[in-house]
């Protein structure tokens, strides 16, 4: 253990993962029931989706709470790589463009209508025919021109969430126009074939998602019919052996490197697909439920994963999940060895009850700059964790209601690390500009002798401000007591 860390009441250890141990950590986005929905995300953790009623906003992992909106709400983000490019079409315009996330350069694209984006910042083009171009626009290579006719892939049809991806060799699953077969697997210069004789039930349906990875393993769904007689059937296709993933209300959302599927299972009404249940399936473990796989926060909050979203090539997986029943929002499963497990510890001189779900908030920064924003929420004795996916030296700053920030010393973070450290907070913040000053003194003026049980107490004052807000020790009443916690901290800052 490094003894500077020890002496700052930090802790440190590095372990590996069990045989049987959960394969992913829950990341919370840290932007509530803000999100709508997550379209494409990337190995870092950056995605493409819909935040604020915003469809083309984008999130950046490193650089904390915020994310930019492209402003064209008639365009569709097809793409999202490793390399923090994305690609955007308006297909009421035809006006394509590139949209650098890391340099948070926003250009167009003139070489045609992009669809699908891979790590090697290629992109399947339609000009006159299908050609794999990179964002250079250098041709790598021209598709069959089934495909130019492909409904599910030609960005000149309005279906606005891709259902498909681009792998490194410019392979794509999609739909068929010529003959009876549901799709085939097209590459530059050809098109190869699925064998689909081997399910039964996929004879005769439409292709509704194909997903291709890296080692050329795919897996998709296949639906036929419509009302009551409907079929949905999932497939996994390895090595020349296409396999049925059971289930019968059945969704496939994506494929990653490792030859890992994401889907969800649900009901289907109306000819319309809702999604229940998240699930995972590979060769060894066969199909079960993702849930089970995943280390949520220990936070005492419910969160039911419902469905997947978006899968990147790397593994991290976005989701839909339900929030204490309360709201559906989106968060992000990262491979736990990939990530680092950080718990904290409360202590308050000001406060020394119940923390018991209190949002603990945690700016993270990284050799001084701010990179990420996490919000796990405490337990009743003021321990917090989450696991996190960034590396390297990395600092903490604390605070939760009516708290000054308190730094952590920084500590050098690696993935499958455990890493432990306490903070004493000081209260007395009540307008939260990081210091208690008179402008605190005087919220605390306006709301002196409320409760809870007053009909105003969650009623802003004139300030702006509720009586609530005013309750430094969290005992239901405004009293002199919160006042001495003013009187004891007041002139001090945060860090």
């Amino acid at each position: 253990m490094n003894r500077r860390l020890a002496a700052a009441g930090i802790c440190v250890s590095i372990g590996c993962a069990a045989l049987g141990s959960p394969k992913f950590a829950f990341v919370d986005l840290g932007l509530g029931a803000q999100v709508g929905g997550i379209f494409h995300v990337n190995d870092l953790g950056d995605f493409a989706g819909a935040v604020n009623g915003l469809n083309n906003a984008f999130f950046r992992a490193d650089v904390g709470g915020y994310y930019w909106f492209v402003n064209d709400p008639a365009a569709t983000t097809f793409g999202l790589n490793n390399n923090r490019f994305a690609i955007l079409n308006n297909l009421s315009s035809g006006v394509s463009r590139v949209f650098d996330l890391g340099q948070l350069q926003l250009q167009t694209f003139t070489y045609g209508r992009p669809r699908l984006l891979n790590n090697l910042n290629q992109a399947v083009v339609f000009t006159s025919d299908p050609k794999l171009l990179d964002l250079g626009g250098n041709n790598f290579g021209t598709y069959d021109i089934d495909l130019f006719l492909s409904t599910k892939l030609n960005p000149t049809y309005a279906d606005r969430v891709a259902r498909n991806n681009l792998n490194s060799f410019g392979e794509v699953v999609a739909v068929s126009q010529s003959g009876s077969a549901p799709g085939y697997i097209y590459s530059p210069g050809g098109r190869s074939t699925i064998p689909w004789d081997q399910i039964s039930s996929a004879s005769g349906s439409t292709l509704s998602s194909g997903f291709v990875n890296d080692w050329h393993v795919a897996a998709g769904l296949c639906v036929k019919g419509s009302g009551a007689s409907k079929t949905r059937t999932a497939w996994y296709l390895k090595d020349g052996l296409l396999t049925q993933i059971a289930g019968g209300a059945i969704d496939v959302c994506g494929i990653d490197n490792t030859g890992t599927v994401f889907g969800a299972d649900g009901y289907e009404l109306l000819n319309t697909f809702t999604p229940q249940s998240a699930w995972m399936f590979d060769t060894v473990g066969g199909k079960r439920n993702l849930q089970d796989e995943v280390v949520m926060p220990n936070d005492g909050y419910n969160r039911t994963i419902t469905n997947v979203e978006a899968v990147s090539s790397g593994g991290t997986v976005a989701v839909r999940y339900s929030f204490n029943s309360q709201y559906a929002t989106s968060g992000l499963l990262f491979p736990i060895e990939k990530t680092a497990h950080v718990v904290g510890h409360l202590q308050s001189e000001d406060f020394g009850s119940n923390w018991s779900q209190f949002l603990v908030s945690v700016m993270v920064y990284r050799d001084g700059q701010f990179v990420a924003w996490r919000v796990p929420r405490a337990s009743a004795g003021g321990e917090f964790s989450w696991y996190e996916p960034l590396e390297g030296n990395l600092q903490f700053l604390v605070s939760t209601k009516h708290s000054l920030k308190k730094a952590v010393p920084p500590i050098a973070v690696s993935n499958m690390g455990h890493y432990d450290f306490s903070v004493n907070l000081i209260g007395g913040d009540i307008d939260r500009d990081n210091s208690v000053s008179v402008f605190d003194y005087l919220i605390l003026s306006d709301a002196f002798d409320s409760t809870s049980t007053d009909t105003n107490w969650l009623i802003k004052m004139g300030n702006g401000y509720y009586p609530r807000d005013a309750d430094l020790d969290f005992d239901g009443a405004v009293t002199i007591f919160d006042y001495l916690i003013i009187n004891k901290n007041f002139d001090m800052f945060g860090d």
